[in-house]
Parts: structure tokens; C-alpha cells; sequence
């Protein structure tokens, strides 16, 4: 019983009090380390080299450039994007009004930003099908049916603008307070399109090139097995079969 006050006497010695003058740090510390919460994973993360906080240095360098420049006011590694994208993209609200549009749009639809932010869509994009049927303010109009079914809806074909054939995929995005923006993107396919009649072109003029001739060669290998152009063994007989056979393959190909 006598041991127990002299172990306390010697721990408060060890162990004098803190004073705000001289700042001393408690002698005994526990050195177990604690646990990180959510708050203090932020500050550990920042502290660590950007290969081991982020995964990657290129990817920390991004995350690092975008942070700075939205701070400066520069654009972000995806408003670049967008910006020199060659596809054409077109924000919108729900009403369809032009909220903005990237330059690849300003150039197919042949707008100024001025003359197209603000203005409906009807004014501006003259959505219609490939038969050039109108579809703004009717049911089939893209921009429509995205808001009634709440999905994205992918590579549809469409002309707009003067006559331009696009791909367009439009998007809804929900910006907060029940509110909804609608993101119009579309790949001009005025050359695809140029490119697949020039193909299937080509492709008919060969098979009536191939046709012709392979027609008479057909013919006349009937002629034989016939008999018209005199008597033939079997085994002749049995080879032209073949032959008759390989060019009718060819006919049922082209």
C-alpha cells in the first residue's frame, strides 16, 4: 500500500502542467495512432505527393491546373474540351431557349452567340427529318420526347440548320430545384454521308461489270453440258459441273 503514493508523486514530476508562457509539451504523449475521420482525410491527401493523393502525376497536375484555373477565371480542362470539340454542342433550358452553344455550333448552324442565346430553338436549329418534314412543336421533335420520357437519346438522324445531316444525341440534366437543362450535341455527317453514296456507287457499277460476263461464261457451260457443242465423256461432264457450280457462286455473290 505504501508503493502506490510514491508512483504518483514521481508521475506528477515527470509530468509538470503546461504553462502559456512557456509552451512546454507534455512529456508522456500517447503515441497510438488515431484513426482518420472524413475530416481529416482532405489535409492528409493534400500533404502527399501527388503520385500517392491522387494515383497518378498527370492526373494530379490536371486536378491541380483545374482547381487553379477556375480561380483565375481560365478555362478548366473540360471547358477546353468543349470548346474546341468538333462536334456541336447546344445548351438549353426547358422551355428551349439557346443558353449556349460551343464555336463547332456557331459554325454549323452559321449563328453568332449573340443572335442565338436567348432565341428558341425553332428559330434557330429547324430540326427535321431526312425527308425534310419539320418536327419542331411536334411530338417526333427530339428535344420533346427527351423531357417527356427523362432519358438521353442517342444518335438520332436529323437535318438542321440550312441542310445540314447530323447525329444528334440529346441529353437532360438536372441542375437543381426541379429544373432541367437539356444538352443538344451533334457530329455533322454531311461527308460520311457523301462518302457512302460514292461507295455504294462503286460497289453497284462492279457487280453489273461482273455480272455480264460471268452470266455468259454460265451460259455457255450449260451449252456444253448440254450436249449442243458435240458428245462428252463423264469425266468432262463432271468437271464442267464443278466449274457451273463456282460460277453460279459468284453470280449469287455480286
Amino acid at each position: 500500500m505504501s508503493r502506490r503514493p510514491q508512483k504518483q508523486t514521481q508521475v506528477h514530476e515527470v509530468s509538470p502542467p503546461l504553462t502559456p508562457v512557456q509552451g512546454q509539451v507534455p512529456t508522456q504523449v500517447v503515441e497510438e495512432p488515431l484513426p482518420l475521420t472524413p475530416r481529416s482525410r482532405a489535409p492528409v491527401a493534400s500533404a502527399l505527393p501527388a503520385s500517392t493523393a491522387c494515383g497518378s502525376a498527370p492526373l494530379a497536375r490536371r486536378q491541380q491546373g483545374e482547381q487553379e484555373g477556375s480561380r483565375r477565371g481560365t478555362p478548366t480542362f473540360l471547358e477546353a474540351i468543349v470548346t474546341h470539340t468538333s462536334d456541336a454542342m447546344i445548351a438549353l433550358d426547358e422551355h428551349f431557349h439557346i443558353l449556349d452553344l460551343n464555336a463547332a455550333a456557331i459554325t454549323t448552324l452559321g449563328r453568332s452567340s449573340d443572335r442565338a442565346i436567348g432565341r428558341h430553338c425553332a428559330e434557330i436549329l429547324h430540326c427535321r427529318n431526312l425527308n425534310r418534314m419539320e418536327l419542331c412543336g411536334t411530338s417526333s421533335c427530339p428535344l420533346v420526347r427527351v423531357l417527356q420520357q427523362r432519358q438521353a437519346l442517342p444518335n438520332e438522324e436529323l437535318m438542321i440548320g440550312d441542310a445540314c445531316e447530323v447525329s444528334a444525341s440529346v441529353t437532360p440534366v438536372e441542375v437543381g430545384n426541379n429544373e432541367l437543362h437539356i444538352i443538344f450535341t451533334a457530329r455533322d455527317m454531311s461527308a460520311l454521308k457523301v462518302a457512302n453514296r460514292v461507295r455504294a456507287n462503286f460497289v453497284s457499277m462492279v457487280s453489273h461489270e461482273l455480272r455480264t460476263p460471268l452470266n455468259s461464261v454460265h451460259g455457255f457451260i450449260d451449252l456444253l453440258l448440254q450436249g449442243h457443242m458435240g458428245e462428252m465423256t463423264a469425266e468432262q461432264q463432271k468437271y464442267l459441273g464443278y466449274a457451273g457450280e463456282g460460277v453460279q457462286q459468284l453470280i449469287s455473290i455480286v
